[in-house]
């Protein structure tokens, strides 16, 4: 028979007693965060989510994941390497620190996924 945790009141929060965490409410101060990051499936959406987070006072990192294949789409590196490029400028362009390609919602073995990538890279 497995044990659950306990909780119990400790000052401002509740431990749960035999898990590795606890729960805390955020103060006003951490309601801003270290960063930002956003999936850009509309850029026009996406500029607005980041200028919230500045309007807000954010001053840390922003990082915008890119989608080139979206589901459907055709699977080449000519269309791969054009939208990433895309992808990468308007991040740019919007402020972004940082811009991650995500090639995980089409089904590319990890080979496939490095080809595309080096084809990026070659264009880089």
């Amino acid at each position: 028979m497995t044990s659950r945790p306990k909780i119990s009141p400790a000052h401002d929060r509740k431990i749960l007693q035999g898990a590795p965490t606890h729960l805390r409410t955020p103060s006003s101060d951490s309601l801003t965060g270290d960063g930002f990051i956003t999936t850009a499936v509309n850029w026009d959406d996406t500029r607005t989510q980041i200028n919230w987070y500045r309007d807000a006072g954010g001053t840390g990192t922003v990082v915008v994941n890119t989608i080139p294949l979206l589901p459907g789409a055709e699977i080449s590196e000519t269309a791969f390497v054009e939208a990433a490029l895309d992808g990468l400028e308007r991040s740019r362009a919007l402020g972004a620190d940082e811009t991650h390609i995500v090639l995980n919602l089409r089904p590319l073995t990890a080979d496939e996924q490095v080809e595309l990538l080096e084809a990026l890279a070659a264009r880089l």
